[in-house]
């Protein structure tokens, strides 16, 4: 039987959801989140096209467990996710190749494998040092120059994201302050790899500081909020953007009952977190 990893990493078959759902089990709500992993992992179709043309089987989504155009040179490479069993990049390909990956599984997956499966472009004939999906090494970000800052507070990290991902020069180190007293209620990720359902994870790039208030303390409640990540660091964060992420700093943040991580940490580089809390988190 095929199974499904929940978002709260519980695996169980589709015979037994389906079981649940009809027993009336599984509520609106849990229902809502489930359902992208649920229509991958377990082959849904519309019902009036099964009556339809009950002949065609739906099309199996197989992951590029590296990424599209990439390919493994290390298929005995071991990739170790928290909370998860250690696999082997042979061990990952075969359940990508019978579609026990969907595509939201599939994006959370591609920062673990680029190293140990020695991912590369699928026209090289030699693995590349970069863990990146360009040609080229991850950029070196120079030593700060001086500190960008608006006056006012953040009250949308949507806003943080766009600035952010605009950027061109990360010479200039940025701070960005959280309004203090302000619960952000954070999104999860769409098979298209976006965020739904609430506010961006804050991403980091090099010489960026995020804190809670004026002082950076932990006392001003700055609280992120459930959504699959708080905070992430791999390459490729941001669109088309490869680097390494050195002079960061969290400064009093509180991060609370993730789905998935708290704090992803993938890319190169030197992050320092300052007073910080995380919890509820039993997932991970």
């Amino acid at each position: 039987y095929a199974e499904v990893v929940l978002p709260n990493m519980q695996r169980m078959t589709c015979a037994d959801l389906q079981e649940r759902a009809e027993m009336g089990i599984i509520r609106e709500t849990q229902c809502t989140q489930i359902k992208p992993f649920v229509q991958e992992s377990c082959g849904c179709i519309d019902a009036t096209t099964l009556a339809l043309s009950p002949t065609e089987a739906p099309t199996a989504y197989e992951c590029p467990i590296c990424g599209d155009g990439m390919k493994v040179t290390n298929p005995d490479g071991v990739v170790v996710i928290p909370t998860q069993p250690d696999r082997t990049c042979a061990e990952l390909l075969y359940a990508a190749s019978i579609g026990n990956i969907n595509p939201n599984q599939c994006l959370l997956l591609h920062p673990f494998v680029l190293t140990p499966c020695g991912c590369v472009d699928e026209y090289s004939e030699w693995p590349s040092d970069a863990p990146s999906l360009t040609p080229t090494a991850p950029t070196i970000s120079p030593a700060p120059t001086s500190i960008m800052m608006r006056q006012d507070c953040f009250a949308d990290l949507g806003e943080i994201y766009t600035m952010e991902k605009n950027v061109e020069d990360t010479a200039m180190k940025r701070k960005y302050v959280l309004c203090p007293g302000r619960t952000f209620q954070l999104g999860t990720w769409t098979e298209e790899g976006g965020i739904t359902d609430g506010e961006p994870f804050l991403a980091l790039r090099p010489n960026v500081i995020y804190q809670c208030g004026e002082d950076g303390s932990r006392m001003n409640n700055c609280i992120l909020r459930g959504g699959d990540f708080g905070l992430a660091s791999y390459y490729g964060v941001l669109d088309g953007i490869y680097e390494t992420v050195d002079g960061v700093e969290i400064r009093g943040l509180t991060f609370e009952s993730q789905n998935i991580f708290s704090v992803l940490l993938q890319a190169a580089g030197d992050i320092t977190f300052v007073g910080c809390a995380f919890k509820g988190n039993s997932n991970n």
